[in-house]
């Protein structure tokens, strides 16, 4: 009771408890002799977004403390990268990929891992070496570095806060970035950041993310230019399968 901050509430019934009370109470039986390995099966899943962040913090408190080995198993990605040490990532049965999260984030093995594991924006076309790397064309021509065989279908993905985007027609005179014209669709509002879904020239959507504090001048209607370094997409093969279903189509 005291490792799950419970001192004094042994004699209350599961009615005189919180929700993160009673999942505190959970742990402690799951804990209590000591366990090797524990399984975890979506633990918090019920739990309101303010209350499970709070847990997710004793979660990870209770395991350094006891020092068993913890599996979690959750549909929630940002539980995912703020709980794990390693993720294993599923799909259709078998591992997709194994690795911390920030190489499952910045180093995706596919198309599914890149847009299961958090937002993304794809560009798809045939991948062409050109000595400094890779150029995938289609209806935009992006560098990237990475290499695939050339001829072959390639899709450059970018994370949603490494693109930035500028008023059309701007010139920039920094190095080794991509430039693609977009249409601006939609713009939210979230407080410590913007979120703009943009329409590429392949008719797909893309995502940008942009710090409210430093967030561009272009609003919805607007035609724009998507900006990022070289360094910051990453080469995967082309999966149709997947591709049908994470590009959305513009509307």
């Amino acid at each position: 009771m005291e490792t799950v901050h419970l001192h004094g509430m042994a004699d209350r019934g599961p009615s005189q408890l919180s929700g993160g009370q009673q999942q505190r109470v959970a742990l402690a039986r799951s804990i209590v002799f000591k366990p090797s390995v524990l399984l975890m099966d979506e633990p918090l899943g019920a739990l309101d977004r303010k209350l499970r962040d709070s847990m997710q913090l004793e979660v990870r408190r209770i395991h350094r403390e006891v020092g068993s080995t913890v599996i979690f198993v959750t549909h929630d990605q940002e539980e995912a990268l703020a709980l794990s040490d390693r993720i294993a990532a599923f799909c259709d049965g078998r591992i997709e990929q194994i690795g911390t999260g920030r190489e499952l984030y910045e180093s995706p093995a596919s198309i599914f891992i890149a847009t299961f594991l958090g937002e993304s924006t794809l560009i798809a076309g045939k991948v062409r070496s050109d000595g400094r790397g890779s150029l995938v064309e289609g209806a935009a021509k992006v560098r990237v570095n990475g290499s695939l065989p050339d001829g072959s279908a390639g899709v450059v993905m970018v994370r949603p806060e490494r693109l930035r985007l500028e008023a059309a027609g701007a010139v920039s005179t920094a190095a080794e970035q991509n430039a693609v014209e977009v249409t601006v669709l939609n713009e939210m509002y979230l407080g410590s950041s913007r979120r703009l879904g943009v329409l590429l020239p392949d008719g797909t959507t893309g995502l940008v993310r942009e710090p409210a504090s430093t967030a561009s001048a272009v609003r919805a209607g607007d035609r724009a230019v998507l900006r990022w370094p070289v360094k910051d997409g990453v080469l995967l093969v082309a999966d149709p399968a997947v591709e049908a279903v994470s590009a959305s189509p513009a509307s």
